[in-house]
C-alpha cells in the first residue's frame, strides 16, 4: 500500500490503539487496547468505522501529521486545540482533510488521552490478535515503539461517508471530583473494618506515578495486613498494597498480583479514571455486580441511541 500518514513534527506520546489481546493472558501479555475506550469508539463512530478500527492514541501530546491522500478524520477524548493549516477546528465532529494538509493538535491539562480516528485501511500486521502497540511489551506496530518525527504510516483511505459531530450532552466531562462504582471482591469480607470504613470514606488524589498499567491513589489508610497469593488479574482490580495506599488496574495491568483486592471497578467507569490527571479527586461507592452490568447496559443503549447528527 502507498503512503497513508506521516508524523512531521511530534512531541509526547503517540500510538496506535485498535483492540484489547484479551486472550494473551495466558501467555503474560496485557490486554492493553485504549485507555479510554468510550472515545475511541466515538472516532471510529463519526467516521462509520468498525468499533475496533485502529486509532492514534496521544498523551501529553503536540505534533503535527501530513496525510499522503485525501481523508477524513475524528479527534476525541481529552480537550486538545485541533488546526488543519493553521485553522482551528472542532473535536467531537467528522473533519475533511486534503493530500498534502497539515493536522496539528496540541492537548491541554484536563484528562490524559485523545484520539485520532481516521477514515482508512492500515498496512500493518496484527501480534497476538491485535495491531494494539504496548511500549512495554515492545508489541504491536513498530513493535510497540512510539512514533517519533519522520515515521510514516503506509494505508489507503476509504470511501468519504456523511459528517457527524457527537451531541455535547454525550461527551464525557472532565471533572477533577468524582466517585467510581466499586464492586466487592471475594477478599473484601476478609478486610479489616477500619481498612473498608477508611476506603470508603474519603477521596484519594491521584499520585504522579500513574500510566496504562494502573492509577496510585494517595489517601489516609492504615497498613494492610492480609496475606494473599498471586492471582489473576481483571482490569478496574483495586489493590491495596502493605501501606494501604490503593492501586487501580487499567487497561495495560499486569496479568498476576499478589496484593489483596478490595473490589473491582466496573467498566462503564475506567475511561474516567484513565484520564484523570495528576491532583484529582477519586471517592468509591459501593455497588454490586448486577447494577454495575445494568449501568453499563443502559449507557451502552443510550450511546447507540445518540446517533450523530449529520451536519
Amino acid at each position: 500500500m502507498p503512503k497513508f500518514l506521516e508524523f512531521h513534527r511530534i512531541q509526547g506520546l503517540c500510538t496506535i490503539q485498535d483492540k484489547p489481546r484479551v486472550e494473551g493472558a495466558q501467555w503474560g501479555i496485557s490486554a492493553g487496547g485504549a485507555a479510554d475506550n468510550r472515545s475511541k469508539l466515538w472516532a471510529n463512530t463519526l467516521l462509520s468505522q468498525d468499533q475496533h478500527a485502529p486509532v492514534l492514541e496521544m498523551a501529553m501530546f503536540r505534533g503535527t501529521f501530513i496525510f499522503a491522500a485525501d481523508s477524513q478524520i475524528a479527534v476525541t477524548g481529552a480537550p486538545a486545540m485541533v488546526f488543519i493549516d493553521g485553522q482551528r477546528q472542532p473535536m467531537w465532529t467528522t473533519l475533511d482533510i486534503s493530500q498534502g494538509q497539515k493536522l496539528e493538535i496540541v492537548q491541554g491539562r484536563q484528562g490524559q488521552y485523545s484520539y485520532l480516528g481516521f477514515n482508512g485501511a492500515l498496512d500493518a500486521k496484527e501480534q497476538f490478535g491485535a495491531l494494539s502497540m504496548s511500549v512495554r511489551e515492545h508489541l504491536g506496530v513498530n513493535q510497540g515503539r512510539p512514533f517519533r518525527s519522520g515515521d510514516c504510516l503506509d494505508g489507503q483511505p476509504a470511501a468519504r461517508v456523511l459528517s457527524r459531530v457527537v451531541p455535547f450532552s454525550f461527551r464525557p466531562k472532565f471533572e477533577q471530583v468524582f466517585t467510581v462504582g466499586l464492586i466487592p471482591s471475594f477478599q473484601f469480607r476478609q478486610l479489616a473494618k477500619k481498612v473498608k470504613q477508611q476506603f470508603f470514606g474519603q477521596y484519594f488524589e491521584v499520585g504522579q506515578q500513574s500510566d496504562k498499567m494502573g492509577i496510585r491513589l494517595l489517601g489516609n489508610m492504615a497498613p494492610t495486613e492480609l496475606i494473599t497469593q498471586s492471582e489473576g488479574m481483571v482490569c478496574g482490580a483495586v489493590q491495596l498494597p502493605p501501606d494501604g495506599q490503593p492501586i487501580v488496574m487499567l487497561c495495560g495491568h499486569q496479568t498476576l498480583g499478589g496484593y489483596p483486592k478490595i473490589g473491582v471497578v466496573p467498566q462503564s467507569d475506567i475511561g474516567k479514571l484513565a484520564q484523570a490527571v495528576t491532583g484529582c479527586k477519586i471517592a468509591f461507592r459501593l455497588t454490586s455486580r448486577q447494577k454495575a452490568q445494568k449501568l453499563c447496559l443502559n449507557a451502552q443503549k443510550i450511546d447507540h441511541m445518540a446517533v450523530c447528527r449529520v451536519i
